[in-house]
């Protein structure tokens, strides 16, 4: 799959950060629809993260994540269970067995690296920065399980349409 652009990313994220309180339980509603596995299991683990702002913060910045990649590709299969759990033991079996490429280099930018999506995940970052920063949304430990609930999305992302596209 193509880099998305940083204009890209920031257009969709100019959108999705502008949606309504009702527009942006729509635009839920829909995901739901469209990944109910995703749906499930990012509710379920994001169990920690109390509050309505929180988990305003973890759907907008799904829904831009799965905009972009709905927008680079003629079609994001849906996520099977089982195909998550796959995805999931093979990120395990990598924690494992994972050694740094280089100085400072970390499990999580290794993760990074795989998604191979730059623009999005700096996006993402500096805005879950400048919410821990401005203190009133999330903590820092909480902007990082944020960031992990969605790169694992990446992840899912990414082995289904190459899945899809290896069947096609």
């Amino acid at each position: 799959m193509e880099k998305i652009s940083e204009e890209s990313v920031e257009q969709y994220a100019d959108f999705f950060f502008r949606l309504t309180d009702e527009q942006l339980k729509e635009r839920v509603a829909e995901f739901k629809k469209k990944q109910p596995n995703i749906y499930l299991r990012l509710t379920s683990d994001a169990v920690g993260l109390k509050g309505a702002r929180k988990m305003d913060v973890v759907w907008r910045l799904n829904l831009l994540f799965t905009h972009c990649y709905e927008s680079n590709t003629d079609k994001l299969p849906v996520i099977t269970e089982a195909a998550f759990d796959l995805i999931l033991k093979d990120i395990l079996m990598k924690g494992k067995t994972w050694k740094p490429e280089f100085v400072n280099d970390t499990f999580s930018d290794m993760m990074d690296r795989g998604i191979n999506q730059p623009h999005i995940l700096n996006y993402m970052k500096s805005k879950i920065d400048a919410l821990v920063i401005k203190g009133d949304t999330i903590t820092k430990v909480e902007g990082g399980k944020i960031l992990n609930l969605i790169t694992l999305n990446g992840h899912l992302f990414q082995q289904a349409i190459q899945r899809y596209s290896q069947k096609n």
